[in-house]
């Protein structure tokens, strides 16, 4: 890597926070330590964010939006107000009505400026248990299953063969092309056997 690009590397590395943590008012962490506790981390907001900052917002003023996030909310990011444009005549109309708090919204930043939109968790949960659902894969599932299932290598070879077997199966199955019902066709009925000798009891004599 040559020093034009380590710089640069740098310099982007320092640019990423939208202001310095020393800048967030006191004001804002009291009231992040009210709503999400005292051990709540802050962080200012990224200028670029891969997969956006997700929650609900929890404080909203004229320079600021803080939004809680993460998994049980335990921690905040303070957005610069002026860095965020609301999406959607909803959105904008709940800003102007100051009706942001609790409301939860996704910001998503590029080049330090961020545009914000509706989130529903309930939908995004549903769509992500769905996608994993269709994505995982049943065999390495089982060697996944097996590593704690069973104790020899070859037990758990064997119950991941066993798996592979049943994918296969079932593949060809889904391959195999059904055949058609004919009209009319009926079931078979069953056909009662005489018992042995019944045959010659009930057979008629003959006269000689």
């Amino acid at each position: 890597m040559s020093n034009d690009t380590r710089n640069a590397s740098t310099n982007q590395s320092k640019a990423e926070d939208r202001i310095k943590p020393t800048d967030i008012p006191r004001e804002i962490r009291a009231t992040v330590a009210e709503k999400l506790g005292k051990e709540a981390d802050v962080y200012p907001a990224k200028s670029d964010s891969k997969n956006g900052y997700k929650g609900p917002v929890i404080h909203a003023d004229k320079d600021f939006i803080v939004q809680a996030i993460g998994k049980g909310h335990r921690s905040a990011i303070v957005h610069l107000r002026n860095d965020v444009e609301f999406q959607g005549p909803k959105l904008q109309s709940r800003d102007q009505n100051n009706d942001l708090v609790n409301r939860n919204i996704q910001v998503h930043y590029r080049d330090g400026q961020a545009k914000a939109y509706p989130w529903n968790p309930e939908r995004a949960a549903e769509n992500q248990a769905q996608t994993q659902r269709k994505t995982v894969d049943p065999v390495e599932a089982a060697k996944e299953y097996a590593q704690t299932a069973f104790k020899t290598a070859k037990q758990r070879d064997a119950f991941v063969a066993h798996v592979q077997g049943v994918q296969a199966l079932a593949a060809d199955m889904a391959k195999a092309p059904t055949a058609p019902v004919q009209e009319g066709a009926k079931t078979a009925r069953s056909i009662a056997v005489p018992a042995k000798g019944q045959d010659k009891a009930h057979a008629p004599s003959l006269e000689r």
